[in-house]
């Protein structure tokens, strides 16, 4: 009898395990959809209505663009809970792109390939994201640096500078795809886009950073959302050169 209620608690412990290392986490809400190479965008996801705003369709007839993703790049610093004591501080960086349904709109002319140039817009977002995480991870790593009361006080620079290189990206993009409606574009920019997240692969948005972006809560119940990405002695410093600029 001991031993089958041994036997029972081992497998008990073991599956409670195998629980926590195979944790689901959830990827989409009713309003947004997180990017995962899994997932690509459907139809049925662009839930928006397409003619309560004129200049879509007179995008669609002059352009090509029938199909529009509302889509970007967001990020959240979780920091662990209670006062700050040297070495023991702890931050937790999540960045993801997300689409919103709701805004995202399609003309019943829009046929599959109109679909795939706006998914190329969201694979440009999760290149982004990558980009960013890279060259904030290489900047950390070259000073010996850790996320460790480090990460709210540099990474806005980081997102703020990926963020502009993908609206130049996106900009060109369109030029090429839409604007000017060269042949061959889209292929060369889908080739192209796929290489680059290949070389990023390893910083690629995780199952983890989608849900903790979606909705908006810590997944550790030790963290805390970080109170601001830029700190308060530097706030105050910038509005002392605000004043002076202004006398």
């Amino acid at each position: 009898m001991k031993k089958t209620l041994l036997l029972l608690c081992l497998c008990l412990f073991v599956t409670s395990i195998q629980a926590q290392k195979e944790q689901v986490y959830q990827n989409e809400s009713k309003t947004h959809i997180g990017w995962q190479p899994d997932r690509r965008l459907t139809k049925e996801d662009y839930q928006g209505d397409f003619n309560n705003d004129p200049r879509h369709q007179k995008y669609c007839d002059k352009v090509g663009l029938c199909v529009n993703a509302a889509t970007g790049v967001f990020y959240r610093v979780d920091a662990r809970k209670g006062r700050y004591k040297p070495g023991k501080y702890y931050e937790k960086l999540y960045v993801s792109p997300l689409f919103q349904k709701n805004i995202s709109c399609y003309s019943s002319t829009a046929d599959s390939l109109d679909f795939a140039k706006q998914q190329l817009v969201f694979d440009i977002d999760e290149l982004t994201a990558r980009y960013m995480k890279y060259q904030f991870h290489h900047f950390l790593d070259s000073f010996n640096l850790h996320c460790d009361n480090e990460c709210t006080f540099f990474f806005l620079s980081f997102y703020e500078e990926a963020m502009a290189i993908r609206d130049t990206v996106i900009a060109r993009y369109s030029h090429d795809v839409y604007l000017v409606n060269r042949e061959g574009a889209y292929d060369e920019w889908r080739q192209r886009v796929d290489q680059l997240l290949d070389t990023y692969k390893d910083y690629a948005t995780t199952p983890e950073e989608v849900q903790r972006i979606l909705f908006d809560k810590p997944l550790d119940k030790k963290l805390k959302l970080a109170k601001s990405l830029m700190p308060s002695w530097f706030a105050k410093q910038k509005q002392k050169e605000m004043q002076q600029d202004e006398k």
